[in-house]
């Protein structure tokens, strides 16, 4: 890479630097609330209960953040194009932080702006992954936009679930919007019937 076509910023110069970052600080602080919100008691401006938006932000904001720093970084090894970096990997980074954004403060905003901002990060990440593979002939790696694109439709059930959706399947994402973890008794009855026929 010629200095002329470096990135203005450093960050911005390759996928894992940003996302490794904001998956780091993110997964210290989104237990540090959470932990604040249990022990105070207080309720976040969300649709999600303390217990809920702790899960939904270690999977789709710590998880998908690290998945993302992966794929971007990688992507280039295998396709053996350049980099997504700059004003396109600073259009990525931006999608995840209003994705927190509007998680955060999600009770208090139309829900259609919540899907949108919180599924953006998935839905542009499915996109270049399969638009870098595509160019570069790479078919053998088309299956890696596969666990963002599950991702990112567990992320869409759980939001639904949030708004009162009578969803016809029974999904992990969905039992997890659950308040109180409602569901949880018929999991645990699955996991540990052993344990419990014996107690």
């Amino acid at each position: 890479m010629t200095e002329t076509n470096k990135p203005p910023v450093a960050l911005l110069s390759y996928g894992f630097r940003p996302f490794f970052l904001l998956a780091a600080l993110w997964s210290a602080a989104a237990i540090a609330v959470w932990l604040w919100l249990m022990h105070t008691g207080s309720q976040l401006p969300s649709r999600f209960d303390a217990m809920t938006w702790h899960i939904h932000e270690m999977i789709f904001g710590f998880v998908m953040a690290a998945i993302a720093g992966f794929l971007l970084t990688a992507i280039a090894n295998w396709t053996g194009r350049p980099p997504i970096q700059g004003l396109t990997l600073g259009v990525l980074v931006t999608a995840w932080i209003v994705g927190r954004f509007v998680c955060w403060y999600s009770a208090a905003l139309p829900p259609a702006l919540v899907l949108v901002g919180d599924l953006a990060l998935p839905i542009l990440l499915v996109i270049l992954v399969l638009r870098e593979v595509m160019l570069a002939r790479n078919w053998r790696n088309m299956p890696m936009a596969a666990p963002v694109a599950v991702l990112g439709v567990a992320d869409l059930l759980m939001h639904l679930a949030s708004l009162g959706w009578n969803l016809p399947v029974r999904s992990a994402g969905t039992c997890l919007s659950q308040p109180s973890w409602s569901c949880s008794r018929p999991w645990q009855a699955a996991l540990f019937r052993p344990s419990l026929a014996t107690g």
